[in-house]
């Protein structure tokens, strides 16, 4: 009978130890995406939302940063284009809660968009938050403003005279 005890005592000590001693895994960072790649603002589109995805709920609250792109278009709203939320110094960053699927950002043509041919806006996603997550294949997102936009804050005076 002791024997039978002891052995029930040693097996479930061993049970415990290996249960306890189970190897607990930092959790695999995951994937940040652009929803899409391209997107387009004109005369009919004058703004869009811009979609980020991850690939599973998010652990924490966090931050991505986003950094903006332009040859030819000046960010801010009297000029060409405008985000929400603002991008001073060219970089957009935006928060994101515990469980969060996803996040967004709002690009807007600017009051004083004004253009002859097509121009475009990258969006690079840079960084994300402290290791949790690993950059995708989608980390780019390119917006085309099409020609012949003109806001629709411009004035046009006519002199028939």
């Amino acid at each position: 009978m002791n024997r039978l005890r002891i052995l029930t005592i040693l097996l479930l000590g061993s049970m415990a130890f290996l249960i306890a001693c189970n190897d607990d895994e930092d959790p695999k960072p995951f994937t940040v995406n652009f929803t899409n790649t391209e997107g387009g603002i004109s005369s009919t589109t004058p703004s869009i939302d811009i979609g980020i995805t991850f690939s599973r709920a998010t652990p924490k609250d966090g931050e991505l940063t986003i950094s903006i792109t332009s040859s030819n278009l000046t960010y801010g709203n009297a000029a060409d284009f405008v985000t929400t939320p603002e991008a001073p110094s060219d970089i957009i960053t935006i928060s994101y809660l515990k469980g969060a699927e996803n996040a967004s950002f709002t690009l807007s043509a600017g009051e004083g968009l004004n253009i002859q041919q097509d121009q475009t806006v990258s969006f690079d996603l840079i960084e994300v938050d402290k290791g949790d997550f690993v950059l995708g294949e989608q980390a780019m997102f390119t917006a085309t403003f099409s020609e012949n936009f003109i806001a629709p804050s411009g004035i046009i005076e006519l002199d028939g005279g």
